[in-house]
């Protein structure tokens, strides 16, 4: 996930439609603090999958897999 989202923050700098743009600056930083708080989110969520899968395994060797 995390090399689409760089490739996404590279494509919205040097964006045709965004560079045309009256405002664009303020889009781009727009775009950036969203993908900013996505990239975020993924890595917690990926963070909180690692730390489940963790406690699944100690559970199991714990209870012997039952």
């Amino acid at each position: 996930m995390q090399p689409y989202l760089a490739a996404a923050r590279r494509w919205w700098q040097e964006s045709p439609v965004v560079v045309r743009s009256h405002d664009g600056e303020v889009v781009r930083a727009a775009a950036a603090a969203v993908l900013q708080v996505v990239d975020d989110a993924v890595a917690t969520l990926a963070e909180g999958y690692a730390i489940a899968r963790r406690d699944l395994v100690r559970r199991e060797e714990t209870f012997g897999g039952n």
